[in-house]
């Protein structure tokens, strides 16, 4: 091992520089120089996370500083049970709600049960029909209340997220540089020296580049983005007086899609398209795709610099929160990286590949529109391991698992059911109990379900009555 790691250098800027730099000051010790380059260009494609985060994010989230008691009266943030799908391909319609695992009734997965009724699975998921009818509370702990099978994450606004990160940043160890690169000088695939316009000059041991579609460390080692399809995106802000549903209203056109998020003072929407279709003179063009290695030499390419992909699902702030806490775990100790690196790089192709079969199964559909956007999407959506999961389910409702998913047996199954698939036989294990009772045991969950959503608050009732209280805890 040649030389210890001791200055970690953080060049980028927005939601993926503050995360990172954040969670090497809270994660890692003081013996470590970390410095963070700031660039505000870096944040141009941020509205590409696409304002909804996963409930997986909630204690990542707060080790940041991004608490509740931050996000609610500091942002203006909301709750999140999902994406209504409200006007998806030949007109389908889902709530792809974030819950915790269905009933297992004599041991056999509810998906059976439900095939064996011919009954639908929305009814029994209380998160789904919580957003629909726009209610929310935050789940009990006790498990008896079917309340406590939803799970939620949030609605936000990615520069505000980083605007309160970056106010954070003087009470850590970091050394803040604003100012642009000048110059990178490398060495057979290493940083050896970066100096700035200030005429700050650093020589890093480990470089994390989060500069997003700038890619200006990590194409500098000779990191090669793979760009699979352009599309085009545009964002509308409206300010609200009253906040709307706890999910992203999602609905498909003849060119593209919208996403609707509600934050407390605005609704957020974007638009993506193909770049052949008009989508207003404001309009961007984006490379989806991925770089053929996130960690090259001694730089690790985080976020949108190393993978873009369609925010349908919380997929890419998934990745972004996956790509931290992968290089968290593999931060390295010694100038020779190579295992670190190894390793590194074999889990974000698979995190890339587990993504993009879940985007994928839901924009492959037989019956899309015959537009340039739709035509290319059910050719990007040809992804190994895919058609493998759609079969099997389609069969006999089997969910296929790849190791190290990030999305639970729950999202694929809402996913198939929305998309329309449904499995053509069950398993015969559900013949332990009689076709009546499975019947009733549905019917039973629904009805459970349909009486207690209606006891929820309204969204914007709940959250507003939320910051009145933590403003006063506050003030108190």
């Amino acid at each position: 091992m040649h030389g210890p790691v001791r200055t970690l250098l953080v060049h980028g800027g927005g939601l993926a520089g503050a995360f990172t730099a954040m969670s090497l000051a809270k994660t890692l010790g003081e013996g470590l120089r970390i410095i963070y380059a700031r660039q505000d260009d870096a944040a141009a494609l941020d509205f590409f996370y696409g304002h909804a985060t996963a409930p997986s994010a909630y204690e990542f989230l707060r080790t940041l500083g991004l608490d509740e008691p931050s996000l609610f009266t500091r942002t203006a943030s909301s709750f999140s049970l999902g994406a209504h799908f409200k006007t998806w391909l030949a007109g389908r319609s889902w709530v792809q709600c974030h819950h915790l695992p269905l009933p297992l009734p004599g041991g056999v997965p509810l998906i059976h049960h439900l095939t064996r009724s011919q009954a639908p699975v929305e009814p029994v998921l209380v998160s789904a029909q919580a957003a629909l009818r726009g209610g929310f509370a935050h789940p009990p702990g006790d498990a008896a209340n079917p309340w406590s099978r939803a799970e939620y994450g949030y609605q936000f606004s990615p520069s505000e997220w980083a605007d309160h990160l970056e106010r954070l940043l003087p009470e850590t160890q970091i050394e803040l540089v604003s100012s642009p690169v000048r110059r990178l000088s490398t060495d057979k695939q290493r940083i050896t020296q970066v100096e700035f316009e200030s005429g700050d000059i650093i020589a890093p041991d480990l470089v994390i580049d989060c500069s997003g579609p700038l890619r200006t460390c990590i194409q500098a080692v000779g990191g090669a983005f793979q760009v699979t399809h352009d599309v085009s995106a545009r964002l509308d802000m409206t300010r609200c007086q009253q906040l709307g549903p706890p999910c992203r209203i999602i609905e498909a056109s003849q060119t593209g899609w919208s996403a609707r998020a509600h934050l407390r003072d605005r609704e957020i929407v974007l638009f993506v398209t193909d770049p052949e279709s008009s989508s207003g003179p404001d309009a961007r063009k984006i490379g989806l795709g991925q770089i053929d290695a996130a960690w090259v030499g001694n730089c690790v390419a985080i976020g949108h610099a190393s993978f873009i992909t369609e925010p349908l699902s919380p997929a890419p702030m998934m990745m972004l929160q996956a790509d931290i806490e992968r290089l968290l775990d593999l931060i390295p100790l010694g100038e020779d990286m190579s295992v670190e690196r190894q390793e590194f790089n074999r889990r974000f192709l698979e995190n890339v590949s587990h993504t993009q079969m879940f985007q994928g199964a839901i924009l492959t559909s037989p019956d899309h529109p015959q537009t340039p956007y739709w035509q290319h999407a059910q050719t990007r959506s040809a992804v190994k391991g895919l058609e493998r999961k759609v079969r099997q389910f389609e069969n006999r409702g089997i969910l296929v698992k790849y190791d190290l998913e990030p999305f639970n047996d729950e999202d694929w199954l809402i996913a198939h059911l929305g998309m329309g698939r449904r499995p053509k036989s069950y398993d015969r294990q559900v013949e332990a109990i009689s076709a009546e009772q499975s019947v009733a045991l549905c019917r039973d969950l629904a009805s459970t379900v349909a009486k207690l959503v209606p006891r929820l608050p309204p969204h914007h009732l709940y959250v507003t009555n939320l910051v009145r209280y933590l403003k006063k805890q506050q003030h108190a």
